[in-house]
């Protein structure tokens, strides 16, 4: 790896990190947001106010997830991240500064289209510019700075509470401006990425690029025939209503779009945006406490040390996925998932206890890092066509937000409606966590049957995974375009 593609890794994973610095600062700020108290600007809010200010992050990412599919193909994968950034560092300072519960959603509502944005890009771009032999390796590490800015985000909303700061949560959330701002100098300096430039007849643009970010004696004229001879056999201009005539594009969409709604099913947002106030329930006296009581000051504090058990996991995923593989990674990391979600609502039966609560959350959340952080936004990066990536990992983004956004959106509401202690459901959310384990168990039988393994492949032999015999009838046709930049390669 040379120093400017390690450079080019680094500031692409800044997106990651913006999604993760939202996740992650929400948790701590809630505390503080929801709460009367005048000293921290408290807003008062009920359980349904929290939930929406939550999730309606969540809606934003989905509408950024479904809005950039065409300004991908059309405008490339690198101005959607200078978009991202330029939006991310509007939304955060108007979070910062907003004087009512009616600013604060917006500014939520502008992060996530920016985040949507974001998520769907970055891991296509990175997995377009890397070789496929660190391909896994270098998709993770866009989610290690994802769960880097959840970390991050925990130590500032930690720090800003142990000193007291007045409005301490208007600081945590305006901060978000900062990593914005790096991702969006860094991206100026940034190439496009060559299957983006071949698909658009850029060869030559295609071959500076790859001479750019490849070391001396790599093959650069064999990959980017292989690149223009995987385009030319394919289609332009592949839009949602073609998807449905794709046999092989719908397979793989299927398969992927279910990953990234298992992702949410079994409940990681909920301990992301909630970890701070779920740690505060795992004490009873906490719930009526001030914002800056020393208790409910450690429980946002600990929510930092549940962050870094994710990041652990990831890290240790990030040098596992290209040796073990994306399907037995995945299998395991969700089996540890459902065992620890089946834990964590035991420790809310009766007397709940917060240490045994941070433990059973930090082991949660460590078996989610090894495969289910990454892995959904890994094999979505690599199983579809060119001509159908962008369309395709948008639509799967999509489902991830949306599904994302009905988990955030009724934790609350939920945990209260299905817990087993009728005395105090609200700090015993025991049955919701039984819930998230159960959809991880049915979500397990059907990877283990339908989820193929695309270890080592290239982009292009990955696709023929998804292929059946009776699809060989039809083989799509070469357009114009095409046939124009395969006599440009000659």
């Amino acid at each position: 790896m040379n120093l400017f593609f390690a450079v080019l890794i680094f500031i692409a994973s800044v997106g990651g990190g913006l999604f993760g610095y939202d996740t992650g600062v929400v948790s701590g700020a809630m505390i503080q947001i929801k709460s009367d108290d005048s000293d921290v600007d408290g807003m008062n809010l009920s359980s349904l106010w929290q939930e929406t200010v939550v999730s309606v992050t969540t809606i934003g990412a989905a509408l950024g997830s479904a809005l950039c599919a065409k300004l991908n193909d059309s405008r490339g994968r690198k101005f959607v991240s200078l978009l991202s950034a330029a939006i991310f560092v509007g939304a955060c300072i108007l979070m910062g500064l907003s004087p009512n519960l009616t600013f604060l959603i917006i500014g939520r509502g502008w992060v996530g289209i920016a985040v949507g944005f974001a998520a769907t890009t970055v891991p296509m771009y990175i997995a377009e510019v890397a070789p496929p032999e660190s391909r896994g390796k270098l998709v993770t590490v866009n989610n290690v700075s994802i769960v880097g800015g959840q970390v991050f985000a925990s130590l500032v909303a930690c720090t800003l509470d142990v000193s007291k700061t007045p409005s301490g949560w208007r600081y945590m959330l305006g901060a978000g401006a900062i990593p914005g701002a790096i991702m969006f100098i860094g991206f100026l300096f940034l190439p496009e990425s060559p299957r983006w430039l071949v698909s658009k007849g850029r060869v030559e643009d295609a071959r500076a690029c790859l001479t750019k970010i490849r070391n001396d004696d790599d093959d650069i004229d064999s990959e980017l025939k292989e690149l223009i001879q995987s385009l030319a056999e394919e289609r332009s201009n592949f839009s949602l209503r073609d998807l449905w005539n794709d046999k092989v594009v719908m397979r793989a969409l299927f398969v992927g779009c279910n990953l990234q709604l298992l992702q949410q099913l079994t409940g990681i947002n909920t301990l992301m945006y909630y970890s701070a106030s779920i740690l505060q329930s795992s004490d009873d006296s906490n719930s009526n406490l001030p914002p800056w009581d020393h208790k409910n000051v450690l429980a946002t504090c600990l929510s930092g040390a549940v962050s870094f058990a994710q990041m652990v996991g990831c890290i240790i995923g990030m040098f596992l996925i290209d040796k073990y593989g994306r399907r037995t990674l995945t299998l395991s990391s969700l089996a540890g998932v459902i065992f620890f979600l089946i834990a964590l609502g035991a420790v809310f039966v009766g007397e709940s206890n917060q240490t045994m609560a941070s433990i059973a959350m930090c082991a949660y959340l460590l078996s989610f890092g090894i495969g289910m952080a990454a892995i959904p936004w890994v094999f979505n990066s690599e199983i579809y066509p060119l001509y159908a990536r962008a369309t395709c990992i948008s639509v799967a983004t999509t489902v991830n937000w949306c599904s994302s956004f009905a988990i955030s959106f009724t934790f609350l509401t939920l945990s209260e409606a299905i817990s087993t202690n009728r005395d105090k459901p609200k700090d015993h959310p025991d049955g919701a966590f039984w819930l998230y384990a159960l959809f991880g168990i049915i979500g397990f039988v059907y990877l283990y049957k339908y989820m193929p393994e695309t270890k080592g492949l290239t982009l292009e032999e990955i696709t023929h995974l998804f292929e059946r015999e009776s699809d060989k009838e039809t083989l799509p046709l070469l357009s114009e375009k095409n046939d124009a930049i395969v006599q440009q390669s000659e």
